[in-house]
């Protein structure tokens, strides 16, 4: 199975939706990606937010909204509840103390960054095994050494944000 891939814009806040859908086991056509691709955009300009992500990405009330939409979505299409669960509030972790905490949770949608290659990017965490946290990811992100991830800024090369480490969970609403 592939990961929905993104080209060079600023989309990875739609394209770790789809993905994480995808990982969660409820595959979409292209066609049913572009559908919920053009919830996003119609709330996002409805919210006049569209022309800000387009320029500085999505930061995480405008990712909720998101969220919001994708479950609004897969609800009226597919009768099923997307459930998403901030599990941290201020933790601080190294890289293996926040995988021992999220290795068994399934998919796992964070927000990861690396100053040093300007790089700040929404992805989905595949699985983790001892040595590394594997993505399945938009943008070619394929895995990153858990001794280079931590959350607290500055400290690795790598740093999730903790407020935007999302489990994620696909519940088919049978009485709809």
């Amino acid at each position: 199975m592939r990961p929905y891939k993104q080209g060079t814009d600023r989309l990875c806040s739609y394209y770790v939706l789809a993905n994480s859908i995808k990982l969660c086991g409820l595959k979409l056509t292209k066609k049913k990606v572009q559908a919920l691709f053009d919830d996003f955009s119609e709330m996002l300009t409805d919210q006049e937010l569209l022309s800000d992500l387009m320029l500085n990405g999505c930061g995480r009330e405008c990712f909720e909204m998101l969220i919001d939409t994708t479950n609004n979505h897969l609800l009226k299409n597919y009768r099923t509840e997307f459930r998403t669960t901030r599990i941290f509030w201020n933790e601080r972790f190294n890289g293996k103390e926040l995988c021992r905490y999220i290795r068994n949770l399934g998919a796992v949608i964070v927000r990861i960054q690396c100053e040093k290659e300007d790089f700040d990017h929404f992805t989905v965490i595949r699985s983790i095994d001892d040595t590394h946290i594997h993505f399945f990811d938009s943008d070619d992100l394929r895995k990153v050494p858990i001794d280079e991830v931590s959350t607290i800024d500055g400290e690795t090369k790598y740093r999730i944000f903790i407020r935007q480490l999302y489990a994620v969970q696909l519940v088919k609403n049978e009485c709809s």
